[in-house]
């Protein structure tokens, strides 16, 4: 799978729980990015052979059309179909979701009831529709999971 996105310096992209960050940019096809362990790789043009960041993930300068605004540079990033690619503020609300929906399901269960189960009451309903929605902003962000 292949994703072209623009980015700034600065930026962080995640694949999967790891991240590249963008150093700098010196041009639309032009620029320095790090991965989470802080090794760094320097993309100098669509000639530039694809670069692998993390294991099976490569990065090269992504074809532009037209002039890109101020800083941006386009990253093409090259990942098998199953890893998930998220621009950071994306990336936290979807650990935010996950997270939140685990504990109200540790909550329910604790109580003794269930996500699936019929409720009994208005707060368990409640804290069931509230699972229930957190799960579909998962699927959203994942594109389906």
């Amino acid at each position: 799978m292949g994703l072209i996105l623009g980015v700034k310096a600065g930026e962080r992209i995640y694949i999967e729980d790891d991240w590249i960050k963008i150093v700098k940019v010196t041009g639309p096809h032009n620029f320095v990015l790090e991965n989470e362990d802080g090794t760094g790789f320097t993309i100098n043009g669509p000639e530039d052979q694809p670069q692998e960041v993390l294991p099976e993930v490569f990065v090269s300068a992504g074809e532009i059309r037209g002039t890109a605004p101020g800083r941006i540079a386009r990253v093409f990033i090259a990942a098998p179909r199953e890893m998930q690619i998220l621009r950071e503020a994306p990336y936290r609300m979807l650990c935010l979701y996950e997270e939140s929906a685990r504990l109200l399901t540790h909550l329910l269960e604790e109580t003794g009831a269930s996500i699936e189960e019929e409720a009994g009451n208005d707060v368990v309903r409640d804290v069931q529709e509230l699972v229930k929605e957190l799960n579909d902003e998962i699927k959203r962000l994942t594109r389906g999971g």
